[in-house]
């Protein structure tokens, strides 16, 4: 089959509740606290890839030869490869949910689509009475042809 998508949510950012300004929450306790715990495994691992980031000197630049260059060229391609591979878990998680999802959708549409008929069966005037108020009443029943 092809590839996931990932979809974008409408309104990404309103569906996540910050830390108050000034709380002293960090951002990677805030996802730990508020992670889903049946999915927490499937989470990007934040406090991984912050480990790789900091042992990254910041006085060192690649058009500056010297060991810490080095040592950062090496740790930059680590932490890209680690990010991918978490980007990787996640998408493999998401893909595999909507799947799910998808087939339990597939599975109660036919009991969906039953109930909306019925739903509508139910709110709608028996035939041959007079339509509801701001609805048309049918057309009247032609007229018999001529002798």
């Amino acid at each position: 089959s092809g590839q996931c998508r990932v979809p974008r949510p409408p309104d990404a950012r309103a569906s996540w509740r910050a830390a108050p300004v000034g709380s002293g929450m960090k951002f990677g306790k805030q996802l730990a606290q508020e992670a889903h715990d049946a999915w927490a495994a499937h989470y990007v691992d934040y406090k991984a890839l912050k480990q790789i980031l900091k042992q990254i000197s910041p006085d060192s630049h690649i058009d500056a030869p010297g060991a810490n260059s080095e040592a950062n060229v090496h740790l930059d391609g680590l932490f890209v490869s680690s990010l991918m591979l978490q980007i990787s878990k996640v998408n493999r998680f998401y893909c595999a949910t909507a799947h799910d999802f998808g087939a339990k959708l597939h599975a109660i549409q036919p009991v969906l689509l039953r109930h909306s008929r019925e739903a509508k069966r139910a709110s709608s005037p028996p035939h041959g009475t007079p339509a509801a108020a701001g609805e048309e009443p049918p057309p009247p029943p032609p007229a018999p042809p001529p002798p």
